[in-house]
């Protein structure tokens, strides 16, 4: 029996810490019966640090927000044009420092997990945004989807992990957080 990761998810810490760090929050958007995720492929912007990366949509925390709850459906609702609620939201994820070029970033993202049933969002794309793609759970869990990225730095290749889906490499931010997701479900759902 499938069971919803609602159950398993801590509880949300939607306000940003103070201190030092800015914060950003993300939305991993689960949808339909057969447990498809939407991802991103972001825009190719020389100024920006993921530039052309898998991602999940959301961006940074502003004062209007209040919350970081907020923060990922706003920014959800600019990139792809999907309205979330926040009781939409199964809970949040552990927050993650953010990494660019190898280096840490003074950035801590929160993944919020909201699920969607009915007709699949329709989505309308801003200028961040390359492509939209929706994959079903088993094409980002399979075994043999598991593989590596490779990434120069300071003249020392890197091998990460990463899913290859077709042509798409998640790796990085998103793959930290797919599999912190991953780890929050119970072992034997189908999604």
């Amino acid at each position: 029996m499938r069971r919803s990761p609602s159950s398993r998810l801590p509880p949300a810490e939607i306000s940003p810490l103070s201190g030092s760090a800015r914060h950003a929050a993300v939305a991993l958007i689960l949808w339909g019966e057969t447990g498809e995720l939407l991802l991103i492929r972001r825009a190719e912007d020389p100024r920006d640090p993921w530039s052309g990366h898998m991602a999940l949509p959301g961006g940074r925390h502003e004062k209007k927000d209040g919350d970081l709850v907020t923060t990922a459906i706003r920014e959800t609702a600019e990139e792809v044009g999907i309205t979330l609620r926040a009781e939409d939201s199964l809970g949040a994820l552990p927050r993650v420092r953010a990494r660019s070029r190898a280096k840490i970033e003074p950035l801590e993202v929160t993944p919020f997990v909201f699920r969607l049933s009915g007709e699949r969002p329709l989505t309308i794309l801003n200028h961040e945004v390359a492509e939209v793609l929706w994959f079903r759970f088993s094409e980002i869990t399979a075994p043999e989807r598991k593989t590596e990225f490779s990434l120069v730095h300071e003249g020392k290749t890197l091998r990460l992990p990463a899913i290859q889906v077709n042509e798409h490499k998640i790796w990085g931010l998103t793959y930290g957080i797919l599999s912190s997701l991953l780890s929050f479900l119970p072992s034997d759902d189908e999604y």
